[in-house]
């Protein structure tokens, strides 16, 4: 699993501009992840947030096995502040 040194490191490399805030959500805010198909993933950690992925309604990367693919902010539910 990557940490949030190696997600930085790695978005550094690739130029993408990464925010730390968007829609009330922060970098570190523990939450609920609910895919397109209705399968939730609790605990996940927001890395950052990116307003142009190049993917639609993508743009909040969280620290998961892909953790180059972005999420949608509707999938996301706040459970836990940093």
């Amino acid at each position: 699993m990557i940490n949030q040194r190696q997600f930085e490191a790695w978005a550094k490399e690739r130029n993408i501009n990464l925010l730390s805030s968007m829609k009330g959500f922060n970098k570190g805010d523990s939450i609920t992840f609910t895919n397109e198909y209705g399968v939730s993933f609790p605990n996940m950690i927001i890395a950052g947030f990116t307003k142009d992925s190049g993917l639609i309604d993508r743009h909040v990367y969280l620290l998961k096995e892909a953790y180059w693919f972005p999420v949608k902010l509707s999938e996301i539910k706040l459970t836990k502040t940093k």
